[in-house]
């Protein structure tokens, strides 16, 4: 196995832990006799539709950012801008939906991984938070560009 994972990815001598050892053979003997499903369309639409209405129900912050945007949305219907301006105002809000549906991916695989604390896991959930962050100051910069050129 080692050997196998050094060659695909070219890595540098490494060393399994036994754990992952058990859990590379368990996932290899569990799909040997199985062959993969054709997914049509739509169920990659069903299965789509089926992680939003998840993220909606069970994550409070996609909520608020849900509010957010229909309030700054409304505020963007009654500002006197550019329809063109308008446009890139609203496709800017779309940030942070985007970076709090990988934040929650992210959250969800690392619970799923360990739910013990653990550093690395800290790590992992400190950086999806701080996609989200990252996302809100980018969408706080493009509207205050954006306004503050029209007013100019």
């Amino acid at each position: 196995i080692r050997d196998e994972f050094r060659m695909r990815f070219h890595w540098p001598e490494f060393e399994f832990t036994d754990k992952a050892k058990k859990m590379i053979l368990a996932h290899r003997e569990f799909y040997k006799d199985k062959s993969t499903k054709d997914y049509r369309s739509s169920d990659v639409y069903i299965c789509s539709f089926s992680g939003l209405k998840d993220i909606f129900l069970n994550e409070y912050s996609f909520k608020l950012q849900l509010i957010l945007i229909v309030v700054l949305s409304c505020i963007l219907f009654f500002l006197s801008l550019p329809l063109n301006y308008k446009i890139v105002l609203l496709f800017s809000l779309l940030l942070p939906i985007l970076a709090e549906i990988v934040n929650s991916a992210i959250e969800r695989t690392v619970d799923l991984v360990t739910l013990e604390y653990h550093d690395l896991a800290k790590k992992a959930k400190d950086v999806g938070a701080a996609l989200v962050l990252i996302s809100f100051m980018i969408t706080t910069c493009v509207w205050v560009v954006v306004i503050y050129l029209h007013d100019i």
